[in-house]
Formats: structure tokens, C-alpha cells, sequence
């Protein structure tokens, strides 16, 4: 089992970037920190590269001779994050929707 999670990190670590002798160098508690960071720095390479496609085609489409009536923003290219709904947002808009078509809550909750 401990050479199975070795070699699950090892691998890991290969694919990060990190060579074998550098991560045999290393505690656990050290890879651990390095992965994290590693991970962050990716995130953070693929938000400016999305961010810099967003800049580039807004920057085309601004320019183009066939429509001025619209000035595009990078956010249009991009999209925006999704927000991750509790529950309880998600039972206000299902009652927002419900009010809006006419239903009716019953005491008990149910519809």
C-alpha cells in the first residue's frame, strides 16, 4: 500500500514538473506544500491565459469594420465563474419560479 501512494505522488510530481531526484529529496510534508503551490501557480497561468484570449478577441471584434454599434468587453469571450448554490438559494429560486407561474405551497411543503 505505501508503494502504491509513492508511486501515486512520484507520478504526480512527473507530471508537474518535479524529477525524480528532487522528489526523493523531499519529505512528504514538503512535496505536499510544493504540490499545492505548483497547483496554485497553474491556476493562476490558466486565468491570465483565458483572460488574455478574452482581451485578444474583444480587441479584434472592437476593431472590426463590420460592426461599431457594440463596444465588446474581455468578460464577453470569456464567460464568467459560476457561483455554486446552497441549498437554500436553490429553494428561493425554485419558490421565486413557482410564484412567478401561479403555484401554490401547501402547508407541508409540498407543491
Amino acid at each position: 500500500m505505501f508503494s502504491d501512494i509513492t508511486k501515486k505522488c512520484e507520478f504526480e510530481a512527473y507530471k508537474l514538473g518535479l524529477n525524480p531526484d528532487e522528489f526523493w529529496n523531499m519529505i512528504p510534508r514538503d512535496f505536499f506544500i510544493w504540490q499545492k503551490a505548483k497547483l496554485e501557480i497553474l491556476k493562476m497561468k490558466l486565468n491570465f491565459d483565458k483572460n488574455l484570449t478574452g482581451l485578444i478577441c474583444s480587441t479584434i471584434a472592437n476593431f472590426a469594420a463590420f460592426k461599431k454599434s457594440k463596444k465588446y468587453k474581455i468578460e464577453d469571450f470569456v464567460g464568467k465563474e459560476r457561483k455554486i448554490q446552497t441549498e437554500q438559494e436553490m429553494l428561493n429560486q425554485v419558490k421565486k419560479i413557482n410564484a412567478m407561474y401561479g403555484g401554490v405551497v401547501k402547508s407541508n411543503g409540498s407543491r
